[in-house]
């Protein structure tokens, strides 16, 4: 079965979308990268196989191709571990694909299945039109003084292709 999610990366200062696709096939069971991933990319499937099995699915014995398009830009990080996932799941019969239409998947997981960015971005949050901001900030404030750390950053879309991040110290 074939399964498609949308996901994005950067490239320089731009980000682009990258279709993140999963094929799963009859065959001897192996996991194979495509489209100009790099290292990190191509470990994703240690990481997916996983956290899936940690949270109670199946990776099933099959022939899995993971394409991820546009073949022809180089893909980095490990950002690509949810939508990978997500394709997974939908690809070998374990989750509905009407659930992530109009949904762009970003992050990576943790071996346990855990998301490695535990409270999401400001949309994942829900957020007043204008606020995604102070949303933000604020949440990556509670957040370092519930985990007793020193250093975190903050980072959105602010529209026009355009972003910022900024780096919190918590005194």
């Amino acid at each position: 079965m074939l399964a498609a999610v949308q996901s994005a990366a950067v490239l320089g200062i731009e980000a682009f979308r990258v279709l993140v696709e999963v094929d799963a096939a009859q065959g001897l069971p192996q996991w194979t990268i495509v489209g100009l991933a790099a290292g990190a990319v191509k470990e994703s499937r240690e990481r997916v196989s996983a956290a899936l099995v940690h949270s109670g699915f199946v990776v099933p014995p099959k022939r899995l191709t993971v394409n991820l398009a546009p073949a022809d830009v180089r893909k980095d990080g490990t950002a690509f571990d949810v939508p990978i996932a997500l394709a997974v799941l939908v690809a070998t019969g374990q989750l509905a694909p009407e659930p992530l239409q109009g949904v762009l998947a970003i992050g990576e997981l943790g071996l346990d299945g855990s998301k490695v960015n535990v409270n999401g971005g400001a949309i994942a949050l829900g957020h007043p039109i204008g606020a995604s901001g102070a949303r933000v900030l604020t949440t990556l404030i509670y957040a370092l003084r519930a985990r007793q750390l020193r250093y975190g950053v903050a980072s959105l879309c602010i529209g026009g292709g355009m972003g910022i991040a900024m780096a919190v110290e918590a005194l």
